[in-house]
């Protein structure tokens, strides 16, 4: 089956054969003209295997609608299909800005093209004749372009002298954050360049560390931890208070990665922390690697330590295609005001190796919710939310209360919640709130 095809994208190709994407969690296909048939499942003669997506976005269907066949999930973000038959359709797009993409322009020249943003879209953002609104970049008079061997001292430097960064495909080793403290700044990866905290005491501050300011994009970029820290991502301080919501912040296509390649006993707060108001978030898979390259058992649980994969405390925070698993306690915490989630995918964690280590609320309630909404929380609002069980790690009797917990609030709003099992003995007992 697929429920391994990992780190995959593709965007800016029109396809005009049969188009198989047959992915599972951090893949994204963007900006694409589809004029065939499409398929999102691995089959073998009448026989569909499971994959476990994905997300496509800014993209136009021309002869038929996609055959998600056995996904376990997807998400489709402003595409045009010959039919609407989606099972949780939203009118429109509150607010988008597409990710960033390289070109070659007119004169044969590498410009960089930087979308828009757009309120309440419908469809896609492009045309035949046009790209679209927003703005062109020169490559080579704007971007310092990074390359394999670069460090955290060349991609800051190069910050402070007013370029943004285009990542060619490669591993960049850190040994403290890439700070994006710059209005408008970007950090554009390419081929899912990967950003890697080493195993070094001078970095206890994670990978990435944007500062409260206007327009920052941060996108395609794979962020693994060889080391403890606080964090992994972070946007904005614990005092972040500024208004953005005439220029957000735009994260995209982010994975973020704890333990799973190297055998290390590392401990994070959190993958990813959004203290900053007025942040977009368009596809991220925030993964504690419970089942990685790593064996032990009891041993792992341990090892690879790490509590919440995503932490909001910003206000009006709008969060579309959030894929976050295998995390410790809450996989997500939120604890700002006016927040927005359009699709939510969770497994908790395989390898908690008993009740006793892995129950919340002072050992009250088993487990941890997946998605939290803290109960000073006045308004919210989620769609498109999922928690599955695989519980096969354990002593066989471990269990999880409530897929999910919210204030009971007339503004509070999380809608088609779904839990179930998958594999080993344990279960989710409730959709939310001791209910379901």
């Amino acid at each position: 089956n697929a429920t391994c095809t990992f780190w995959r994208s593709v965007e800016n190709v029109a396809v005009m054969r049969d188009f198989a994407w047959t992915v599972s969690q951090s893949t994204s296909a963007r900006r694409m003209l589809i004029e065939s048939t499409s398929k999102y499942i691995s089959d073998i003669g009448d026989t569909s295997f499971w994959g476990s997506g994905g997300f496509i976005a800014d993209t136009h269907y021309t002869s038929s609608r996609p055959n998600w066949g056995g996904q376990q999930q997807w998400y489709t973000r402003n595409a045009v299909f010959p039919s609407d038959d989606a099972n949780s359709p939203v009118p429109t797009t509150p607010i988008i800005r597409e990710k960033p993409f390289l070109f070659i322009d007119n004169d044969g020249e590498y410009k960089v093209f930087v979308p828009a943003w757009q309120k309440d879209r419908v469809g896609v953002s492009w045309s035949s004749t046009d790209m679209g609104k927003g703005k062109i970049q020169d490559l080579l008079n704007n971007w310092y372009v990074a390359k394999e061997g670069d460090t955290d001292v060349e991609i800051n430097n190069a910050l402070k002298n007013g370029k943004n960064i285009f990542f060619t495909p490669g591993h960049y080793t850190l040994n403290a954050p890439i700070q994006v403290n710059r209005k408008d700044a970007i950090l554009l990866g390419a081929g899912i360049a990967s950003v890697t905290l080493e195993p070094t005491e001078k970095n206890t501050w994670g990978c990435i560390y944007a500062d409260d300011k206007d327009g920052i994009i941060i996108a395609g970029l794979l962020v693994d931890s060889f080391n403890s820290t606080t964090y992994q991502v972070r946007i904005g301080d614990e005092g972040a208070n500024a208004d953005h919501s005439g220029n957000p912040i735009l994260v995209t296509d982010i994975t973020c990665r704890v333990g799973g390649v190297q055998s290390k006993n590392i401990q994070i707060d959190a993958s990813m922390q959004i203290n900053s108001n007025n942040v977009v978030g368009d596809h991220f898979w925030l993964w504690r690697a419970d089942h990685g390259s790593q064996r032990g058992g009891d041993l792992r649980w341990l090892r690879d330590r790490c509590k919440n994969g995503l932490i909001v405390s910003g206000d009006d925070v709008t969060l579309y295609a959030l894929f976050t698993e295998h995390y410790q306690e809450y996989e997500v915490l939120w604890l700002g005001e006016r927040g927005r989630t359009y699709f939510f995918q969770n497994e908790p964690p395989y390898d908690a190796p008993n009740q006793t280590s892995w129950s919340s609320q002072g050992g009250r309630v088993d487990g941890y919710a997946a998605f939290k909404v803290a109960n000073t929380v006045k308004e919210h609002q989620s769609i498109g939310m999922g928690s599955y069980a695989v519980f096969t790690g354990t002593d066989g009797k471990v269990n999880k209360k409530n897929g999910f917990e919210a204030p009971n609030s007339p503004n509070v709003k999380l809608e088609k919640m779904c839990i179930t099992r998958f594999a080993g003995p344990g279960n989710i007992q409730n959709v939310i709130n001791g209910i379901g």
